[in-house]
C-alpha cells in the first residue's frame, strides 16, 4: 500500500508538471499572435497528434514550438520546426534536449538564409545520413554545422558541401570545435583575398576542390 500511494503521488506530481508546461508553452505561443480559444485548442490537438507520431508528449511538442516562437517565428512555422527539433533531439546520442536542438537548427537555417521547415528537415536528414555512414557522430556534426554555417553560407557553400568539409576535418583532427573554427578562419581569409584582388567571389568549396587536385605538388 505505501508503494502504491507513493506511485500515485509521483504520478499526480508529474501530471501537474505536465499541465504547467503546457500552460507556459501555450502562453508563449499566444504572445503577439492574438490566437482565439479555438485556435489554441487546434494548436494543442496538433501538438498531441505530432507527439504521438514522434513518441513524445504533446507538452514536448508545445515546449519546442515555444522555443521557436521566442526566436520570432510564426505559430504555424514554430509547430513545424518543433517536430524537426524533437527529431534532432531524438537522433542525439548525448540526450540533447529540444531547446538545444532548436538553437542548433536556428543557427544553421540562419547561416544559409533558408528558414523553411523543409530546410530544417533537410538538415536532420543530411546529418543523420553522414553520421550513419562516416566516422562521425550526429552530435559532433550538428554542433559543427551550427558553428560553421554562417561562414559557409557567406562563402557560397551548400549544406552538403559544408557537412563534407566538417566530416573530413573532424576525421583528421578528432575535435569538432577546432575543425569548425579553423575552417571558418580559412573561409574568411579566402574571401578577403579574393576581395582584395578584385576577383569575382567564387564558391569556397570549388576553390578547395581545385587546391586538393594540386596539393601534393
Amino acid at each position: 500500500v505505501p508503494g502504491m500511494i507513493a506511485n500515485l503521488v509521483h504520478g499526480a506530481a508529474a501530471m501537474a508538471a505536465n499541465v504547467s508546461k503546457i500552460d507556459a508553452a501555450l502562453t508563449e505561443l499566444e504572445k503577439g499572435a492574438a490566437l482565439t480559444t479555438d485556435q489554441l485548442e487546434k494548436v494543442s490537438d496538433q501538438a498531441f497528434v505530432s507527439g504521438k507520431r514522434l513518441a513524445r508528449t504533446g507538452a514536448d511538442v508545445l515546449g519546442a514550438a515555444a522555443d521557436f516562437k521566442r526566436a520570432g517565428y510564426s505559430v504555424s512555422d514554430s509547430m513545424a520546426y518543433a517536430e524537426e527539433a524533437l527529431k534532432t533531439a531524438g537522433l542525439s546520442g548525448n540526450l540533447m534536449d529540444a531547446g538545444q536542438a532548436a538553437d542548433s537548427l536556428i543557427h544553421i537555417m540562419k547561416g544559409f538564409h533558408n528558414e523553411s521547415p523543409e530546410f530544417a528537415a533537410k538538415i536532420n536528414d543530411a546529418v543523420a545520413h553522414l553520421s550513419n555512414t562516416k566516422a562521425i557522430d550526429f552530435d559532433h556534426l550538428i554542433d559543427g554545422a551550427a558553428r560553421l554555417s554562417a561562414a559557409a553560407g557567406q562563402s557560397g557553400m551548400s549544406l552538403e558541401q559544408m557537412l563534407g568539409t566538417l566530416t573530413g576535418g573532424y576525421e583528421i583532427l578528432g575535435d569538432m570545435e577546432t575543425a569548425a573554427a579553423g575552417q571558418a578562419a580559412i573561409f574568411s581569409r579566402m574571401q578577403a583575398a579574393q576581395a582584395d584582388g578584385g576577383e569575382e567571389l567564387r564558391n569556397i568549396y570549388d576553390i578547395l576542390n581545385d587546391t586538393a587536385s594540386i596539393w601534393d605538388t
